[in-house]
Parts: structure tokens; sequence; C-alpha cells
């Protein structure tokens, strides 16, 4: 046992246990490495989104040139967007703070509530008498008559 105890006081024993213990965490850490946190991924998911974002848009369906102009766009922006955050740009720009701010509201709820229609609201509308519009927005009376209308 004492033998032991010498052996473990040993500060080249204690050194060497230290970097196998270093060594065995690097082998597991699968941690993404430098070059796969500068890899930038478009996958179908956001091909998909870029695609149905110009649709919406120009009304019309991307070309194969224009698709690909926009995914070149997507990681251009990738790009910049981290190097920038990397040479600290977003640090007191309040473009940037007002924006995080936003999203932040958005996810928390707290942005001013749409107001919702009420039930005799809605049947006004539904059966075609907008101009008792009590209880909805002047552009909801405005829609209402244009559907009305249009049926």
């Amino acid at each position: 046992m004492s033998f032991l105890r010498r052996f473990l006081a040993e500060p080249l024993v204690q050194f060497l246990v230290i970097g196998i213990a270093l060594f065995g965490y690097t082998a597991v850490d699968r941690s993404p490495s430098e070059a796969d946190r500068q890899m930038i991924e478009v996958g179908p998911g956001r091909i998909a989104q870029l695609f149905g974002t110009f649709s919406l848009t120009w009304q019309r369906a991307p070309n194969p040139e224009e698709l690909n102009g926009l995914v070149e766009a997507f990681v251009k922006e990738g790009i910049f967007y981290r190097e920038g955050t990397k040479m600290g740009l977003d640090r007191d720009d309040t473009v940037y703070r007002r924006r995080m701010q936003q999203k932040m509201e958005f996810l928390n709820g707290t942005q001013p509530a749409i107001r919702k229609w009420t039930r005799s609201a809605m049947s006004r509308c539904a059966t075609g008498r907008p101009e008792n519009g009590a209880g909805l927005p002047k552009s909801a009376i405005a829609r209402c008559g244009r559907t009305t209308r249009s049926l």
C-alpha cells in the first residue's frame, strides 16, 4: 500500500495521468472542429426556402441561374455575418441591437396584440353588412366589404 501511495505521489506520474486524461477527453470530444464551424451548409430545406421567397417576391419561379445566385448570396451573407461578428462589428451597433430586441420581443410574445374579431363582427362580415363594423378595425371593414362583394 505504501508503494502505491509513493508511486502516485510522484509528480511525473501525476503529470502522465493528467496528460492521459486530457488526451482521452479530446479523443472522445465530438464538438465540431474549426474547419467544420467555418462550413456553411445549404441543404434542401434552405434551397426550398430561398425558392419560396423568390417566388413570392417575383410571382414566378426562379430559373436555375437565379437559384444558384440566391444560394451564392446566402453563403456570402453567412460569411460576412460570421467574419463581422468575429471582428466585433456587432458591438455598439444600434441597428443590430434593435433587430435583436425585435426578435426577442417576438419570441417572448411581448409585441402588441393583434386585435381579434368578435363573433358578432365576423357574422356581420359574413352576412355582407360590414358597415355595422363595431369592434373591427377600419382596414378589416374595408377588406370585409371587398370580400363579400367578390363572393
